[in-house]
């Protein structure tokens, strides 16, 4: 985990975290003063419950943190703790959110700017790594099931509009 690489004192699937919940967070980074929680999943844009993820770059980042604050936000801040929705949109676009707590350990790394730079660059690599294997795990599972994957674009949309170039066109 990049949080204990940065030395933090972190977990994953925590029990008994979450009083009065039965929530395990995907991550936890144990502090002497509070805990900080996080949730992470990759939104895959063809997933019917957000197929405008598909369309508007970052929608299905921000959809996904809501949903995950729904859950969250209140167990934690009633312990005293701190929660993080980390999405990741197929193709590697992080949510804000990502980034932010990607800011907080990277700091906790300490080191002169260039050495926080490049385990920002190295922690950003495995982030992406990660995110892909997600994405083709869907893929994997997704198999012939057209059923899942929202419908394809009609193109043209509208007058002028054209589809776009395979990369073999470009």
């Amino acid at each position: 985990m990049l949080a204990r690489v940065a030395g933090l004192s972190c977990g994953k699937e925590v029990r008994n975290l979450m009083l009065h919940s039965g929530k395990r967070p995907d991550v936890a980074i144990l502090g002497a003063l509070r805990s900080i929680t996080a949730g992470v999943r990759t939104v895959v844009g063809a997933d019917p419950r957000y197929c405008a993820a598909a369309v508007f770059p970052g929608h299905g980042a921000v959809w996904g943190a809501m949903r995950k604050n729904e859950a969250w936000l209140e167990h934690t801040i009633t312990q005293g703790g701190a929660f993080y929705a980390l999405y990741h949109e197929a193709g590697g676009r992080m949510g804000d959110f990502a980034y932010d707590f990607l800011g907080m350990v990277i700091d906790s790394a300490g080191g002169s700017a260039s050495d926080r730079m490049a385990f920002k660059v190295y922690a950003l690599q495995r982030l992406h790594a990660a995110d892909f294997r997600g994405v083709a795990a869907v893929i994997k599972l997704a198999g012939d099931s057209h059923g899942a994957w929202c419908p394809p674009r009609a193109w043209p949309a509208a007058p002028g509009d054209r589809p776009p170039l395979a990369h073999h066109q470009l």
